[in-house]
């Protein structure tokens, strides 16, 4: 009877064994099947992000470098007295910030500009009415000794017109 009992344990054990196996190998290419899905993904996932690092490193450059070389331009402009010049503001970035700052300056510099160009021709047509009725003769020369403007009294004494005296 301990025979029968030992070949009845023996038979269960292998019984046990045997799920034991098969529970170990449908866990192991479960494991498996995971490990290859998730490798799948990252080889995706890792050339979603290469093609991500090559568009980048063509298109990131000209992000950066065009609004630069457009404000380059545009302060170019500023220099040489162009106040109508006005940068496109695209973004809300900033850029879109500085585009902004800078069409508020050039808006300002070209009301500055038509101000005192006003201001100074009206003070220039005021002062040449006041030297124009004096009764001295008034020569005005700049500092090469040219004459930058003569009144009626100064042209009479020289006994040219005014405008044959400028310049010379």
């Amino acid at each position: 009877q301990v025979t029968m009992q030992s070949y009845n344990l023996q038979g269960v054990l292998e019984q046990v064994y045997e799920l034991n196996e098969a529970s170990i190998n449908k866990k192991t290419d479960l494991a498996f099947q995971t490990a290859n899905q998730v490798t799948l993904f990252m080889v995706i996932l890792g050339f979603c992000f290469f093609v991500f690092a090559v568009s980048s490193m063509f298109y990131f450059p000209d992000y950066i470098a065009d609004p630069i070389n457009q404000l380059i331009q545009s302060i170019q402009e500023i220099s040489r007295k162009n106040y109508s010049l006005r940068l496109e503001v695209n973004s809300n970035d900033e850029f879109g910030e500085l585009a902004h700052a800078f069409n508020e300056m050039a808006e300002r510099l070209d009301e500055y500009e038509s101000l005192n160009v006003s201001q100074i021709l009206t003070e220039k047509s005021r002062i040449e009415t006041i030297i124009s009725q004096m009764n001295d003769a008034i020569i005005g020369l700049d500092r090469k000794n040219t004459i930058l403007f003569a009144n009626p009294k100064a042209a009479q004494l020289f006994g040219k017109e005014e405008t044959e005296l400028i310049g010379r």
